[in-house]
């Protein structure tokens, strides 16, 4: 599972399974997923929930070294020192560092800002949207930060795999259209 800094803050999440042996067929407890957090300025707090739902997170951020690290150590947290820019970490040195520790598999659950990022630079290549019976206006969180677009040209297409209902709410499972021509 990846998520950002501000998911955690905001949300505190455990992003755990909290399936029992029996539900959807399952014989026996499920696996626990590794739990990796983008966070370029280590203001994780290290007293967030998921670090007692996990044995180890990884934290992926600009430096290693300091109190904040410190600290997130102590918590039980492995901090990975990476490239950043203006923007946060480089995604591409993100996947390569999740690919030298054997992970081929990456869950983002996570908010606008690392959502577009990695949209935005071609490492999405499935998305699973869940989409609540409810309205929030126009002035709610949207999915992705991928700022205004100047001309339709700009937009990101889907393909719609599947469709369909999880309780009253709707699974949308899609597919990035890459546009080789622009």
């Amino acid at each position: 599972m990846l998520t950002g800094r501000g998911t955690v803050v905001a949300d505190d999440p455990a992003l755990d399974v909290r399936l029992e042996p029996g539900e959807l067929g399952l014989e026996r407890a499920p696996r626990q997923p590794g739990v990796a957090i983008v966070d370029t300025h280590l203001r994780t707090p290290p007293g967030a929930r998921l670090f007692r739902h996990h044995e180890q997170v990884r934290i992926f951020a600009a430096q290693a070294d300091g109190a904040a690290a410190d600290a997130l150590r102590a918590a039980g947290a492995e901090i990975v020192a990476l490239p950043a820019d203006e923007h946060g970490i480089e995604p591409a040195a993100l996947f390569a560092a999740l690919g030298e520790r054997q992970v081929n598999e990456v869950h983002v659950e996570a908010g606008p800002t690392l959502c577009g990022r990695l949209l935005a630079s071609g490492y999405i290549d499935e998305l699973l949207l869940y989409m609540a019976p409810q309205l929030l206006g126009d002035t709610a969180r949207g999915l992705f930060a991928m700022g205004p677009l100047q001309s339709m040209d700009e937009r990101v297409r889907l393909h719609i795999r599947d469709l369909r209902h999880v309780g009253q709410d709707l699974c949308i499972r899609a597919l990035p259209i890459v546009d080789r021509e622009r």
